[in-house]
């Protein structure tokens, strides 16, 4: 392969890339269009009805699900932000829930937050791989709390459902590595029939 042949391949490597990014972003914006036009829907059938004491609850969760979204785009980390938006689109199977601490922005804080986005993104394929639909047949249920305890940011995943515990606790120690050479992050676990709850601790690094 010559120079020539080199840099095109490096180029159309590159634009696929980009385009890929493109078509995610499109998916998201998408699927969020869908939820608000449904939401909309809604609203407008009440309104129709003069049902405005069904009207007031329902504006009451409109305006939490907008402060979710809110929460997660102001983590910072583009490539987290799909993937958190796009959760319910590639597994609609596990009911993720995501609480993030008011006001936190990943960027902002005095952790790598790449290495951090990858590593929530790891594990939460790893509950992707690694479960399955309970069985007393409730649905999978997985929550996801970012908050900021005593110089730490602190992930804790809290899952209901059925899971594959060996293959799990493999994927969450791999996600952990992840700190690459700075302070260790420590990895907190209890595995219980239908339950597990893993905590994942950032230490701060200050100059």
């Amino acid at each position: 392969m010559d120079l020539n042949e080199e840099a095109y391949s490096a180029d159309h490597i590159l634009q696929r890339a980009l385009q890929q990014k493109d078509e995610q972003w499109l998916s998201v914006i998408s699927h969020l269009r869908h939820d608000w036009m449904n939401d909309i829907q809604v609203l407008y059938g009440y309104m129709r009805l003069n049902k405005y004491d069904k009207l007031a609850a329902f504006m009451e969760t409109i305006k939490q699900k907008a402060a979710k979204e809110s929460s997660v785009a102001k983590l910072g980390v583009t490539k987290l932000v799909v993937y958190l938006q796009m959760f319910r689109i590639q597994c609609p199977q596990i009911l993720l829930e995501v609480d993030i601490e008011q006001e936190l922005q990943l960027t902002e804080l005095p952790v790598p937050s790449e290495r951090v986005a990858d590593a929530a993104i790891a594990v939460l394929d790893g509950f992707i791989r690694h479960t399955y639909e309970a069985s007393n047949g409730e649905p999978q249920g997985l929550q996801l709390e970012w908050t900021v305890q005593d110089e730490e940011l602190v992930l804790i995943f809290d899952y209901r459902g059925g899971y594959r515990e060996a293959e799990l606790n493999d994927t969450l120690r791999q996600a952990v590595s992840m700190n690459g050479s700075g302070p260790q992050w420590q990895l907190e676990t209890e595995f219980e029939p239908q339950w597990a709850a893993i905590t994942v601790r950032v230490p701060f690094v200050r100059e």
